[in-house]
């Protein structure tokens, strides 16, 4: 487990734009054009919209999938890191949180879209089931980096952290905290009151 790379952040929304994900594919490929998202390299744009309760629209880049996922029929963003990041596996998920909360930003910042993500509901998944199996012991394991990070943030003991896996799926994790987290993401907004 100390070794997972390919961790997937999501958050939630029920804004009713992200039930029309389509709207968003010339968005995506503007993003492209000007490189919208730090440290990525963003390469294409593929529509899944077709697919029920599927994966919507991805917004492919090299060091990561960004999707307008639409799984359970719960809509959210998806950012599934698949290249390494340095640091131990704490460090690595507070990084790909970060990226995932940037990115949410940046689409509630879109004038042509009324979108809102809730900041307190995560789903964590662990994309790779040799490293991670969907058992008990890893979501243990898992369960104490979040447990961690919310220490790091001075919010221990004050979130819900559910197994959320099925049989021979991927390890996932529902993670609802009290409030919104005080990652580097996040700091500057909810400073300023905006979250």
């Amino acid at each position: 487990m100390v070794a997972l790379q390919k961790i997937g952040i999501k958050i939630f929304s029920d804004s009713r734009a992200l039930k029309s994900p389509t709207d968003f594919i010339p968005l995506f490929h503007r993003w492209i054009q000007r490189n919208s998202i730090p440290d990525h390299l963003l390469i294409d744009v593929v529509d899944y919209s077709h697919i029920y309760q599927g994966p919507g629209i991805l917004l492919m880049a090299h060091e990561g999938i960004f999707a307008l996922d639409q799984s359970e029929g719960k809509p959210g963003l998806l950012y599934m890191r698949k290249q390494p990041l340095p640091g131990n596996l704490e460090d690595r998920l507070e990084a790909i949180l970060n990226i995932a909360v940037e990115t949410a930003k940046l689409l509630e910042t879109e004038a042509n879209f009324s979108v809102t993500f809730d900041y307190r509901h995560f789903r964590v998944i662990a994309n790779d089931r040799l490293e991670a199996p969907a058992n008990e012991h890893s979501f243990r394991l898992l369960r104490q980096v979040l447990v961690s990070l919310e220490e790091r943030w001075g919010q221990a003991g004050k979130s819900v952290i559910r197994n959320v896996s099925v049989p021979k799926g991927r390890l996932e994790v529902d993670w609802i905290l009290s409030a919104v987290p005080k990652s580097n993401a996040v700091l500057d907004e909810q400073k300023a009151g905006v979250l």
